[in-house]
This record gives structure tokens, C-alpha cells and sequence, in this order.
């Protein structure tokens, strides 16, 4: 399976920022049915149609599977749906909106400092991973996809996207003269990532929950690293 990555979340950040972006909704009268079941069973549903996706691509992902993953049958899932295409746009929207919503609610884009904005962003990540486990490796997935029905539309809902947004308003002069910047930002990119993938790893095979007070202790402990690296 595909890892998180840091780079999709940003993609997304990006295309959330720009109130111009198109955001595919399949079927709206069957989507309402969707929404009318209790949170636990659309959770499940979501889950299950995601990871197939994910591991399968579009092409060779299995309702079969899906259903069977989800404990529901295959009855429901096109009752809900539709097909396996609209149930495909349905994800990629609904994903959207899921992230949109997070992140608006809780990442400060006019932060100047960017330990302090990844900071942010894993938190957020570790929160949305903990409800929907395979959303940024399903994303992940869509980019990486080969079907021709999804490259196109992939490549229909990327029109106006505004890229690097999360680092427009970035002060570079905290960095120590002398550094590779983008060098620099990747290495401190790729260590919260790693750690904030372990730690997901870690509660979901331990059957815990996410603990707060342990997540800003050790994230402030690498940012203080991080300071002390390649700060002034």
C-alpha cells in the first residue's frame, strides 16, 4: 500500500484554497440515502471502498470485495451508489470535503513560521487518519491512476489549481545562512511525516487511541531539534 505523503496533503491544500475549483458530487438523491445511515456504518462503507481502490486502482477493484470488507451487501452498496464509478467520484469528493473542512477549521495559513505550520498539518493528518486510515493513500492512488475514465477525471477537477500555497508566506530568513532551503524543509518534511505514520501504525495495532499530550511532546521535541539545526 501506498504511504501518506506529505505532498498530496499540500496538493490538496491547494485546490482547497481556490474558491474556483470544481468539486465532483455523484448522485444527488442517492448520496442522501448515504447520508442517512449512522455514522459507523458510513465510516465502514468509506473505509472499505478506499482501500480497495487504493490497493487495487479503479480498474481492478472489486465491489466484491468492497462489500465484504464494508458487511454489507452488494445490493446496498449500488442502492447507495449507483455504480462503481459514481461510488469513485463520491470518495474523491467527499474526501475533499472532509479535508476542506478540517484543515479550514484548523491550519493558520497566514503562519509565517513552517515548523510551526507542519506542526499543524500533523495534527491534523493524525486526526483524520485515525477516522478514515487509507484517505491520503486513496488520494495518493487517484493521482498515481491509470484508467483513462479517472485520469480524465483527475485532469478535469485540477483546472485554476494554485500550487505551493503553504509555503507563499513563509519566512526564510529564520533558516541559517548557507542552507539548501528546500533541502532543509524535506528533511524536516520527511521526519514529522515518519513519525507521524509510526505513531498511526502504532495505536491502530495496539487498539489505542490517539494521545494528545504524547503527540506534542515528541513533535515539540523534534522541532526543537529542528530549531537547533537550522534556525538562527
Amino acid at each position: 500500500m501506498l504511504s501518506p505523503n506529505n505532498n498530496v496533503i499540500i496538493y490538496i491544500i491547494n485546490k482547497l484554497g481556490n474558491s474556483e475549483i470544481m468539486i465532483l458530487k455523484g448522485d444527488k438523491a442517492m448520496n442522501e440515502k448515504f447520508f442517512n445511515l449512522d455514522d459507523e456504518k458510513k465510516e465502514r462503507i468509506i473505509n472499505a471502498a478506499m482501500e480497495e481502490f487504493t490497493s487495487s486502482g479503479y480498474d481492478k477493484a472489486s465491489t466484491n470485495n468492497i462489500v465484504k470488507n464494508a458487511c454489507i451487501s452488494k445490493g446496498l452498496l449500488f442502492h447507495y451508489f449507483g455504480s462503481k464509478k459514481k461510488l469513485y467520484i463520491f470518495l474523491y469528493s467527499y474526501g475533499l470535503d472532509i479535508i476542506n473542512n478540517k484543515f479550514k477549521d484548523n491550519i493558520n495559513f497566514d503562519e509565517r513560521d513552517i515548523l510551526k505550520l507542519f506542526k499543524e498539518l500533523i495534527y491534523v493528518k493524525m486526526e483524520l487518519l485515525r477516522t478514515y486510515p487509507n484517505l491520503f493513500d486513496f488520494f495518493i492512488s487517484c493521482y498515481l491512476e491509470k484508467s483513462e475514465e479517472i485520469i480524465q477525471l483527475i485532469q478535469d477537477n485540477n483546472k485554476n489549481v494554485i500550487y505551493n500555497k503553504i509555503y507563499n508566506n513563509i519566512d526564510y530568513t529564520l533558516f541559517k545562512d548557507g542552507l539548501d532551503i528546500q533541502k532543509t524543509i524535506n528533511i524536516m518534511k520527511w521526519t514529522l511525516e515518519q513519525y507521524s505514520n509510526e505513531y498511526i501504525n502504532k495505536i491502530k495495532a495496539l487498539g489505542k487511541e490517539l494521545n494528545p499530550d504524547e503527540i506534542t511532546k515528541d513533535i515539540n521535541g523534534y522541532i526543537e531539534i529542528f530549531k537547533t539545526c537550522f534556525y538562527k
